[in-house]
């Protein structure tokens, strides 16, 4: 590793042309009972057009299932296969895998923009880390289409707009056809997801660091110009959309609501987070963990069909634990993506190591039923409920940032309204990052790797600004993970 000028390396280079998250919870410090339940909050939210399909109720878990934790990136692109990467002197693939390799990720995966051309260098990458093709399907709106080996059509904007959603429903169908996975990712940017679909498998909700950009959050005026042409042509699109945009909050928070609109309508779906690198930065900001018995392609996109997801800030961030004891024998059977009995009282059982001091908040239904600050991890947070039908319950950590005086110019960028209109994937980002807030000297830079640029070697500290909650910049996102759900 080594301290040098970013600002000098970037003019030369345009001159010029954990283990990765395995965990388990240690032994608890502090055991807090949480407050009696609260009436399910799905607010005004009126039944979407895609509902979850009633079946009849499958056998509850007896016991958690076995397997381990594993991390990595559902999201990144390489140079020249991804154009902007390229334009943005970013990586070939083996780069690519060298990066993850060194950030100890479990597993990586490819989705350059809309191709599937660098698949045939993943064989001759490096070993190490688990090597996933996809592609990052859509033109405007986006997803990425995890474990295909064939690119198909992207949607034909001239067939008129009463055709958009089939042809998007044909898009996650053909994923499946391939053994793949379909995420939407980033579905509250400028150029929303509109498409009034089914039977896709995730949502991206936490897209590279989560302060970044946190003024421009999609308006509903926005949203509804996106929608236009699907009213226009009598076609309905995704009430999802008109839900999110209606918090003012940044396109982060927006696309947690997103998300949990489907929740709150009975669409058991997961959240995933990907690191969308282009450059600089290194993949697993954020990291995906997905629990299985088996770390394989196979492994990694059953544990998402199965829900078992969560979200961390860095490859070696906090880990989490969520499960819950359904018979009351003191055991428990019921984790992320299971479900647990109606009608009887439930204990829940959070677990946080690997953190510094903040607060674990219970999201019930999609608002807060229970939080708790900690002080030391690891940390055991337990409250009870009492399921009812279409009751879920996920967790948010947050830790504490250290708000030192280095660190005081890094939150100033992560806030500022100053930068909103930079691309904080382009090289100018950052020589605005350094030039105006005199970063120079405080920020490593990793050139192991022999990258087109150096990759910037972010503290834990540092990590943790970036990831500054808008609305509280004394802490920051640590973790999101997916429900937990009440039996149908």
């Amino acid at each position: 590793m080594k301290r040098i000028s970013l600002v000098l390396v970037l003019f030369m280079a345009a001159c010029g042309g954990g283990g990765g998250g395995s965990s388990s919870g240690g032994g608890a410090s502090t055991t807090t009972t949480a407050p009696g339940a609260t009436t399910p909050g799905s607010g005004s939210v009126t039944p979407g057009s895609n509902p979850g399909t009633p079946s009849t109720p499958a056998a509850l878990p007896t016991s958690l299932p076995t397997g381990s934790w594993f991390g990595g990136d559902f999201h990144s692109h390489s140079s020249p296969h991804s154009d902007d990467a390229r334009k943005q002197f970013g990586d070939n693939v083996q780069k690519c895998v060298s990066l993850a390799n060194l950030q100890g990720l479990d597993f990586w995966c490819l989705t350059d923009h809309r191709t599937v051309s660098g698949h045939g260098e993943l064989a001759a990458a490096a070993s190490g880390t688990l090597k996933i093709g996809g592609e990052e399907w859509g033109s405007g709106a986006h997803a990425n289409c995890i474990g295909i080996t064939t690119e198909f059509p992207e949607i034909d904007r001239s067939l008129g707009a009463n055709t958009w959603n089939a042809q998007a429903q044909a898009a996650i169908d053909d994923a499946h056809q391939q053994g793949g996975i379909f995420i939407i990712n980033h579905p509250t940017r400028k150029s929303p997801w509109i498409f009034d679909v089914q039977g896709f498998d995730a949502i991206e909700v936490w897209n590279t660091f989560w302060a970044f950009r946190q003024n421009v959050e999609l308006t509903q005026g926005q949203a509804v110009n996106a929608t236009a042409p699907l009213t226009a042509a009598g076609s309905p699109h995704n009430a999802a959309l008109d839900y999110a945009t209606s918090f003012r909050v940044h396109k982060r928070e927006q696309a947690v609501k997103f998300w949990e609109y489907y929740l709150n309508n009975g669409t058991r779906v997961p959240a995933t987070g990907g690191g969308d690198r282009h450059m600089l930065n290194f993949p697993g900001y954020p990291t995906t963990r997905v629990f299985t018995d088996n770390r394989t392609q196979q492994g990694i996109l059953d544990a998402v069909r199965a829900g078992r997801v969560y979200i961390t800030n860095h490859p070696q961030g906090p880990a989490l634990e969520f499960t819950a004891d359904g018979n009351g024998d003191g055991i428990p059977d019921a984790m992320i993506g299971s479900e647990v009995p109606k009608g009887a009282p439930v204990d829940f059982t959070v677990k946080v190591t690997n953190a510094v001091a903040g607060e674990v908040v219970i999201i019930k239904n999609g608002q807060i039923f229970a939080s708790q600050k900690y002080t030391v991890a690891p940390f055991n947070f337990q409250f009870t409920d009492t399921p009812q039908q279409g009751d879920w319950w996920r967790v948010d950590v947050y830790e504490d940032t250290d708000l030192n005086s280095a660190n005081a110019s890094l939150l100033n960028v992560a806030l500022s309204s100053q930068w909103a209109g930079f691309d904080y994937k382009n090289p100018s980002f950052y020589l605005f990052l350094l030039n105006t807030y005199n970063l120079v000297g405080n920020v490593s830079l990793n050139t192991a790797v022999g990258t087109t640029l150096p990759t910037v070697d972010w503290t834990r500290d540092q990590i943790r600004i970036l990831n500054a909650d808008v609305a509280n910049p004394n802490r920051s996102r640590a973790i999101i993970s997916s429900p937990i759900y009440a039996q149908k």
